[in-house]
């Protein structure tokens, strides 16, 4: 399991990475987008 601090930097990371992210449950809900895929679906996070 990650700690803590350590999953923060990963979201951190994650939210303001410049390439479109996301995660999806096996039944494909969404779970996280972050901000550039939020705006290339016209949405926002």
């Amino acid at each position: 399991m990650i700690p803590d601090t350590q999953q923060v930097d990963y979201q951190a990371l994650a939210e303001h990475h410049p390439f479109m992210l996301n995660r999806f449950l096996p039944d494909t809900t969404l779970v996280f987008a972050n901000r550039p895929m939020a705006t290339f679906f016209g949405t926002t996070t």
